[in-house]
């Protein structure tokens, strides 16, 4: 073929070639692809855990952890970069502790079906099965295993002596002790066996040389401000012989305990946050330079001062890392702080559920803490980050668009309030939310936020004082509260332009069946109507499931109440003749109260998502009647509703959930829905994809036909909008990012 024609067919094949086929894939701003169908993500999920499960850190940078993927199974994620180096062994273990690594992050042991399984964290390899014969095997999270991974210590419950033997005249047969059991990897052959008694909870630490083991009685307290039952004096022992070689002075309680590589040295934090060291051959105190008090936090379960620690390899630095994520260093040869370094982020904007220190080199300290549902791992005292943090570390609850769709604004549960450059998916800045409402014993705290299609107002229900807060997005300032005053469930809903709220509260008398539901002016916090969605009430009745819809235009309101027959009293038969459970459906005119019509639907108490597509018609989604029982149907639905003539309308669409309901994240499988400015498209969240994928459906209004499904989230969706022009839809989700889709050309349904 001569060189032209080749040429010419090249050119045209070019021509031919789809946009996307074309150009290069798109990423992020962190440099990872983007779904397709995608223009931008907001932030990134490279280093999200998941709202179900404590992550697994691994050491000894922190760089990496066990996680679960969006199908629910253990995997080891790298997170810096967010991909999968392994899958651990599957089995399920029902009893056991926490999966615990060797110091280098090479070896890790689990507990499954009461066997300790070590394999290797590269590949997620099985390398030796240890058959306890206990009835009950943990393992501790940080000193499981020796620095090599030949040893491995865990706490082990042998069968009763009691079990095949009759006990004289029924009497009570007392568990059997706890012991503590070191063994050799490669054989399972025991090293030595401790046990500190009937009935009593044994605390371990493992020098990283597998020679030294510390014992202690780990039970816990007998009652709040009572002196403790146990005895927490540290027992120091030789591996070799089981013999006690020191011991350390009890403390009330502890934080946490570790011994120096070759186990000279033991560390520990007490219950204040102090650190402790002691020469762990003779168990005198050594000195050691107190540190701050650290920043106090309003999250109980956060204490200040340190709350863990962990040795160089050569044992000449201590290093330790508090809740408040202040990090310090001491040398072990005189005690003296060597430096303490706060932070590298903002902890009161990123609640903090535990931390991790260690020392991979003598001159390099690495912590890291689960914030929020995102592993955050720095090194210090330079405060380089090791893992990529951008934009929310929980589930987006809010988002919106300004300057025409060029601007993103989402909040979170984390209680931040982010903008975003649209283009880029960068982060351009940030509002600061100032809650004026100071609550008995509690500092202010940023909440979480729903926030307006033009993200000009906040709203936030979510304080657990039954408070419902709004913001002025553009400043950050409160605009105004409404006051505890018995909220009847369902929480605050906004108007599509946030000017109004509605919520349902119960009256004084106290009257289940006569709860009403009032809508506030949000500027002024006037009451505008009160409507009794159960005029009458029934006293066999209760109704424990509400939610409300403002019509796009805000002037109707539909509520939902679920009722059901209330449960009898233990013991009692339950009487005959009473109902079903229902929903009703009422429509009402916000101006005048007055209501518009209604309609029951038998069978069910709940739904998941209203929204009102119009003042007369609204789109649904639900749990099927039948809860799912036949594996061949959806076991939850989309459907329409006209409640101003009282009819149910078409099935729209139906989804079949499965094991995802497992690591889902939300208790909303279908949901949330959003309607465009324009009315003639809306979007819905859920798992379209065959696997069960999560992403966003576009159906066209009022026909219900699906226009396109976008696939990419890898947890639920829990916010969706449209921006002002209807060219982009950004889908929020429980994975911590935003995901904007370009729906510009999207007003046909798909060809079959």
């Amino acid at each position: 073929m001569p060189a032209a024609r080749r040429l010419a067919l090249a050119l045209l094949a070019a021509v031919a070639l789809p946009a996307s086929a074309a150009d290069p894939a798109r990423t992020d701003a962190f440099g990872d692809p983007l779904p397709p169908g995608a223009v931008a993500r907001l932030g990134t999920a490279r280093a999200t855990t998941g709202r179900s499960l404590r992550a697994n850190l691994i050491p000894p940078l922190f760089d990496r952890a066990i996680v679960r993927d969006p199908l629910g199974e253990p995997v080891v994620r790298d997170l810096t970069t967010g991909a999968v180096v392994c899958r651990p062994p599957s089995r399920e273990s029902k009893r056991g502790g926490p999966t615990a690594f060797a110091a280098d992050g090479k070896r890790a042991v689990s507990v499954l079906d009461r066997e300790l399984v070590v394999w290797d964290a590269a590949t997620g390899r099985v390398l030796h099965t240890i058959k306890t014969g206990a009835i009950e095997v943990r393992v501790s999270f940080g000193s499981a295993l020796s620095a090599d991974g030949s040893v491995v210590v865990a706490c082990e419950q042998p069968p009763p002596e009691w079990i095949g033997r009759k006990i004289p005249g029924g009497a009570f047969a007392p568990p059997s002790p706890k012991e503590v059991v070191v063994r050799k990897v490669a054989t399972g052959d025991v090293l030595a066996r401790v046990s500190l008694g009937p009935e009593r909870e044994p605390g371990f630490t493992l020098s990283g040389d597998g020679r030294t083991l510390v014992t202690w009685d780990d039970t816990p307290l007998i009652g709040r401000g009572r002196e403790p039952a146990p005895d927490r004096t540290m027992t120091v022992r030789d591996v070799a012989t089981g013999k006690a070689v020191a011991s350390v002075p009890a403390a009330r309680s502890f934080r946490a305990a570790v011994l120096s590589t070759d186990g000279a040295l033991l560390a520990r934090v007490n219950d204040r946050g102090r650190g402790e060291l002691f020469d762990a051959h003779t168990g005198k105190a050594l000195p050691l330079a107190a540190v701050p008090a650290g920043r106090e936090r309003a999250d109980s379960d956060t204490a200040p001062g340190a709350a863990v620690v962990d040795f160089s390899p050569d044992g000449k630095t201590l290093a330790g890392v508090g809740r408040d994520l202040t990090t310090w260093r001491w040398a072990t040869a005189d005690g003296k702080l060597l430096d303490a370094t706060p932070a590298p982020l903002p902890v009161e904007d990123h609640p903090t559920r535990h931390v991790a220190v260690a020392l991979p080199a003598n001159d390099k300290a690495v912590a890291a803490a689960e914030v929020g549902q995102t592993v955050v791992a720095w090194e210090f005292p330079s405060g380089k980050l090791r893992t990529p943090l951008g934009g929310h570390t929980r589930a987006v609850t809010g988002v919106g668009f300004r300057a025409g769709g060029k601007e993103v604004v989402t909040g979170a549960e984390d209680g931040r309030v982010v903008r975003w450059d649209a283009t880029t998916g960068k982060q351009v800045g940030a509002v600061a939310v100032r809650p004026e409402v100071v609550v008995p014993f509690r500092r202010p705290v940023a909440p979480p936020l729903r926030i307006s299609p033009d993200a000009a107002r906040g709203l936030c229900d979510g304080t657990g004082d039954n408070l419902v807060l709004a913001f002025d997005l553009t400043t950050g300032a409160q605009t105004f509260a409404l006051p505890p005053r018995g909220w009847g469930g369902g929480g605050a809903v906004p108007s599509p332009d946030f000017t109004k709220v509605a919520g349902f509260v119960f009256p004084n008398d106290g009257n289940n069946g006569r709860f009403r539901c009032s809508v506030w002016e949000a500027a002024s916090g006037k009451k505008v109507i009160d409507v009794e969605p159960l005029a009458g009430g029934d006293r066999d009745t209760t109704s424990r499931f509400r939610t409300a819809a403002f019509s796009p235009d805000g002037t109707r309101l539909l509520t939902v109440v679920g009722v059901s027959a209330k449960r009898p009293a233990r013991g009692a038969e339950r009487p005959a003749g009473l109902p079903d459970p229902y929903l009703v459906f009422a429509g009402w005119d916000v101006a005048t109260g007055r209501k518009l019509g209604e309609w029951v639907e038998r069978g069910v108490n709940r739904i998941e998502v209203v929204a009102a597509a119009s003042g007369t018609s609204a789109v649904v989604t639900s749990p099927a009647q039948t809860n799912g029982r036949d594996p061949m149907m959806p076991d939850h639905h989309l459907w329409a509703l006209d409640f101003e003539a009282g009819r149910r309308g078409d099935e729209i669409d139906g989804v079949k959930f499965g094991r995802r309901s497992l690591d889902w994240g939300s208790t909303t499988v279908l949901g949330p829905v959003a309607f465009s400015a324009d009315g003639k498209r809306f979007a819905v969240g859920g798992p379209f994809g065959d696997d069960g994928e999560v992403g966003v459906r576009l159906y066209d209004w009022p026909s219900g036909k699906v226009l396109r499904t976008f696939l990419g989230h890898s947890a639920a969706v829990t916010a969706l909008n449209f921006s002002p022009d209807g060219t982009t839809l950004a889908s929020g989700s429980v994975d911590t990012t935003v995901l904007l889709w370009d729906v510009a050309n999207v007003h046909a349904p798909m060809a079959p």
